[in-house]
């Protein structure tokens, strides 16, 4: 069993297509964030190491840099109870803030700020919903853009483009830090590929050995999209005939169905619900119908499972007109009769 918390945005619902990989991948985002934030935890000191042994560093370029590691301590608290959704804002607030205080203070928009602000980009464009991918980066192109007008009108400091051993240190450092995320990032993501494959296949045998037809129509109009095995058998019918078909031209519902639509459009869902279907040639039989309502492939669409039950009605007819016809002969016969258990 997993102890790592369910991130608390991962219940949310989302729509047209607004989701955001904390939502996809639970617990396994929680670790990557995790990875993240403590890699992060590791290499800034690593470069505030290397700043101090490097020539002509500023100290507001190192309070640049100390105030970002104070920034990822402070969200490990959060990471730990499942606050994901705040852990990665805060944590692509912190970049961008960094980003443009390292290019302030170094005097240059060609700072290492920039991979500061590509880092914000990347964060949110992982984790987060397109909204925010989006606002993060007009936020880096605008703050880019100002440091280009404050450069070019000389507001800046001078810049020194002087390096050395210490710089290829640091540099060394968050190149390896991006190199262990993105690994992270990666194991994830192959790890939920390989689950989805594992839950495609078992779904498929589940739906192919079900002794009950399924269908995946559309709501209300009754086009088919999918079917499994079990329709074909019950209804006589090929899926590749069916699909794209509607109910009506197929011809499968003996009776009314707008008593059916009614009801799941009503209710969202239908449970065992008694109806008469005909199969391909002609017969008709009584079934069971569950339905329910779902949004799949941008349009509404019903998934319902139709079970044959034309076995058990004729054999409890049967047993009913049997009972009848012992009642029958019981209550006629002039003879007393007593019957004994």
């Amino acid at each position: 069993m997993n102890d790592d918390p369910v991130p608390r945005s991962a219940g949310r619902a989302s729509r047209d297509g607004d989701i955001s990989v904390l939502e996809l991948l639970g617990e396994r985002a929680h670790r990557a964030i995790g990875t993240m934030l403590y890699t992060l935890l590791a290499t800034l000191p690593v470069v505030l190491a290397a700043m101090l042994l490097a020539p002509g560093t500023l100290r507001s370029e190192l309070l640049v840099v100390a105030a970002l590691l104070v920034v990822v301590a402070a969200l490990v608290p959060l990471h730990r109870r499942g606050r994901l959704d705040l852990v990665v804002a805060g944590l692509a607030a912190g970049l961008l803030a960094a980003g443009v205080g390292l290019g302030l203070t170094f005097g240059s928009v060609r700072s290492t700020g920039t991979l500061a602000l590509v880092a914000a980009i990347v964060v949110c464009g992982l984790f987060l919903r397109p909204l925010a991918l989006v606002a993060t980066v007009l936020a880096s192109i605008l703050a880019v853009g100002a440091l280009i007008v404050a450069q070019n009108a000389g507001w800046l400091p001078t810049p020194d483009y002087v390096v050395g051993l210490a710089h290829w240190a640091m540099y060394a450092a968050v190149l390896g830090a991006i190199a262990l995320n993105l690994w992270a990032v990666r194991s994830v993501v192959v790890d939920a590929a390989r689950r989805a494959r594992e839950g495609e296949a078992w779904l498929g045998s589940v739906v192919r050995s079900m002794p009950a037809a399924l269908i995946t129509c559309t709501f209300p109009e009754g086009r088919v999209r999918d079917t499994n095995v079990a329709f074909e058998r019950i209804f006589g019918l090929p899926s590749a005939q069916a699909q794209g078909r509607t109910a009506t031209e197929l011809g499968i519902w003996a009776e009314p169905r707008e008593p059916f639509l009614e009801r799941l459009g009503r209710d969202g869902r239908v449970q065992q619900l008694p109806a008469r279907m005909r199969r391909a040639g002609g017969e008709v039989f009584d079934a069971l119908i569950s339905a329910e309502l779902l949004d799949r492939q941008h349009e509404r669409q019903v998934l319902a499972t139709v079970t044959d039950v034309s076995a058990e009605v004729r054999a409890r007819q049967a047993l009913e007109g049997s009972e009848a016809r012992f009642r029958t002969l019981f209550d006629s016969n002039p003879a007393a009769l007593l019957v004994v258990d």
